[in-house]
């Protein structure tokens, strides 16, 4: 998983040098870590923050010490999106003040083609 979160803040920060400044300034970007079971914290709560210091987040998490992965099964997607609707940035049913994108990114188990 570290690969692949570290690829995705490299990709980020391109897609987002490549636009108007104004809508990346303007842009959040959250995140959700779920952890493995025999960590700790189950889950990491990042709140939305601008989009250099997000992808700062996420380059820095994307190691193997702390995105190890394996030994317990997937997490359900749809628990996924939900607690980042109700818990992590309590965004309400309506989205309709303002453009918000919600996407999931998860691992595969060990053995999954």
């Amino acid at each position: 998983m570290e690969k692949f979160a570290g690829q995705l803040a490299l990709d980020l920060r391109t897609a987002f040098e490549s636009l108007p400044q104004e809508i990346a300034k303007g842009t959040r970007i959250g995140f959700v870590f779920f952890r493995d079971e025999t960590d700790a914290e189950k889950r990491v709560i990042i709140p939305r923050k601008p989009v250099a210091d997000a992808v700062k987040i996420l380059a820095d998490a994307a190691t193997p010490t702390y995105m190890t992965g394996g030994g317990d099964p997937a997490e359900p997607v749809l628990d996924a999106v939900l607690t980042v609707q109700t818990a992590a940035f309590r965004f309400p049913l309506n989205w309709t003040a303002e453009l918000r994108l919600l996407c999931p990114a998860a691992g595969r188990p060990e053995g999954a083609s």
